[in-house]
């Protein structure tokens, strides 16, 4: 009995509520869903890279390279500038509160979408490890952190 319901356990989709569901849709084909543990190591190494308050913000003071943008067209710009081209480049989403896994996409999947992402975590966050991050904070301050 017990191996039938821990078999049956394993088959439950863990749900993560309309507008993560609708997030992962609008993203499209292609887009991840990390499994916990993964998703629990992109957290902790998170900090690492860019350092977070205690109130779960990145700590600018910190950030050596960070420049304020308005939307997302001067994000795609600026990003172009110091990068190249961008639109394939394979991004993080992690979410500032909630219980949501982290999702991996193309930038381009993002900026096509972004008013779903948006919509599921007060605060988001699109990690490119090796050369950006930008805080998308509920207050509407987009800031971005980068690498030389």
């Amino acid at each position: 009995m017990q191996q039938l319901l821990h078999k049956q356990k394993s088959k439950q989709r863990i749900e993560y509520g309309l507008l993560f569901e609708e997030c992962v849709s609008a993203l499209g084909e292609g887009t991840t869903i990390l499994p916990e543990e993964k998703s629990q190591e992109i957290y902790e190494l998170f900090p690492k890279s860019y350092p977070l308050t205690p109130w779960s913000r990145i700590d600018w003071e910190h950030v050596r390279l960070k420049m304020t943008i308005r939307n997302e067209i001067e994000l795609t710009n600026f990003l172009s500038e110091k990068y190249g081209q961008i639109d394939e480049d394979e991004v993080f989403i992690l979410w500032g509160y909630g219980d949501c896994p982290v999702l991996v996409t193309q930038l381009y999947k993002f900026i096509n979408s972004m008013d779903d992402v948006l919509a599921v975590s007060s605060d988001v966050f699109i990690l490119s490890p090796s050369k950006y991050v930008v805080e998308f904070h509920h207050d509407g301050e987009i800031t971005i952190g980068y690498h030389n």
